[in-house]
């Protein structure tokens, strides 16, 4: 996790929250890390952005014959209509989305699609933590945003006609809500309304993305980290409903890039954090414990 400087001190501070804090959850199974990724069972390098032929041939949208899905269980409803999005627009429109969607299982590094595609598929998170990951030019690829239960992702296409500019990556098993694009477009044209409520997601996302900016202009080096974990962990402005505690499935090399810091001030940072039974750090992962005295420290 952190490194060989911080090695014991991590220990120490591990096992004196194991002795502290209560709630923490179990590491997950193996993460991947970003460039080793899964596409039909195999795995391939993301050095350059090649391919393999299966992941080439699904370019024109998710694979197809492994999105086939039955529509979404009680509970899956259940849990995409309560948070977030669908919790804030006409309950007969989101009724009539949520009868619309196909619910997918998806393991961990799998692409759930790719930068330049043409599909028109739109995505809802039931369970699990999806990344989304963006490419400027030779530049590395960056870790942008994590959707968690009740976001949804990929209406760019829908709105815009273009091909998709980023990448997204299952970064755990993943149950996913599924609206396809064609039923999704027809949907749209049936009433002005209807548009309304997808507006209402892009608007949502829009205040959201310009107050992760507003974060990362944050002077303070813990306050810009902690705003960092809420955003990843749903957990910004209010409590998400797959916790507590919230896992994000991050390294901390990622979190140190995402809040702008170095990785020597983040590790120091997060062990501060975890002494104060704030967070918890596992191998690749950490947990946040209490995210109403996190959000405490930002004193908004």
């Amino acid at each position: 996790m952190a490194g060989s400087a911080l090695g014991g001190e991590n220990r120490r501070c591990q096992q004196q929250s194991n002795r502290r804090c209560s709630g923490q959850a179990n590491a997950p199974s193996h993460i991947l890390s970003p460039p080793q990724l899964t596409c039909c069972g195999a795995a391939y390098q993301d050095d350059d952005w090649q391919l393999c032929p299966e992941v080439q041939m699904a370019m024109q949208g998710p694979i197809r014959s492994a999105w086939s899905a039955p529509h979404l269980t009680p509970d899956a409803r259940a849990r995409l209509s309560g948070w977030d999005w669908l919790a804030s627009i006409d309950p007969g429109i989101t009724r009539d989305l949520l009868d619309m969607a196909m619910q997918r299982r998806v393991s961990e590094g799998t692409i759930v699609y790719q930068a330049g595609a043409e599909s028109g598929e739109v995505f809802g998170v039931i369970s699990g933590q999806v990344v989304l990951w963006h490419r400027s030019g030779s530049s590395d690829a960056q870790f942008v945003h994590m959707f968690r239960t009740g976001h949804w992702f990929g209406y760019g296409p829908i709105l815009a006609g273009e091909r998709r500019r980023h990448q997204c990556i299952a970064r755990t098993t993943c149950e996913l809500a599924v609206l396809p694009g064609a039923d999704l477009r027809r949907f749209l044209a049936q009433a002005p309304e209807n548009w309304h409520a997808l507006a209402s997601l892009v608007d949502m996302q829009g205040q959201e993305s310009e107050l992760a900016g507003l974060d990362l202009l944050r002077r303070s080096q813990e306050e810009r980290l902690v705003a960092t974990l809420l955003r990843f962990a749903g957990c910004r402005l209010g409590n998400a409903p797959d916790g507590p505690p919230w896992n994000v499935a991050m390294t901390q090399q990622e979190i140190a890039e995402a809040a702008n810091m170095s990785r020597n001030t983040t590790s120091r940072l997060l062990v501060q954090l975890e002494l104060e039974c704030l967070v918890a750090l596992h191998y690749r992962h950490l947990s946040i414990l209490d995210a109403d005295r996190l959000r405490a420290k930002l004193g908004n």
